[in-house]
């Protein structure tokens, strides 16, 4: 976990990139997108307006999550050879959050899954570590 030190220098390199970008024609210069020190924060404000604009969003990406953790855990269970009962009740448990996703009707959009996708994207932006943290 990053200390307050680290959370300073941090701030002072997204600051000093932010002079340059300025200097170096601001908009026009573009390259931010790629930035790994002002593109995962960015990419945290992108997916706060989407989880904010689009109805049903978040508690789609809540049931999705919850789906993966479930067969994750399955996957992981039967990877170590754990019992078989373990299995089994994961395998349930698994199966009712697959089915809670079938029942939510999905974010409101007019392209649902480049929505999603969009979203999946930004979030592993947003958990881009900068180059030498």
């Amino acid at each position: 976990m990053a200390d307050e030190l680290d959370m300073q220098r941090l701030h002072s390199e997204q600051i000093a990139r932010s002079i340059l970008w300025w200097l170096d024609g601001g908009p026009d210069s573009g390259g931010l997108a790629t930035d790994s020190f002002l593109a995962p924060k960015a990419a945290l404000a992108a997916i706060k307006d989407m989880i904010g604009r689009y109805e049903g969003l978040s508690e789609w990406v809540d049931a999705v999550e919850k789906a993966a953790a479930a067969d994750a855990a399955v996957q992981v269970a039967i990877s170590v050879d754990a019992p078989t009962t373990v299995i089994m009740n994961l395998r349930t448990e698994a199966q009712s959050a697959r089915a809670s996703t079938g029942r939510l009707a999905g974010p409101k959009a007019d392209n649902p899954e480049n929505l999603v996708r969009a979203l999946a994207a930004l979030q592993t932006l947003a958990a881009q570590k900068p180059e030498g943290y």
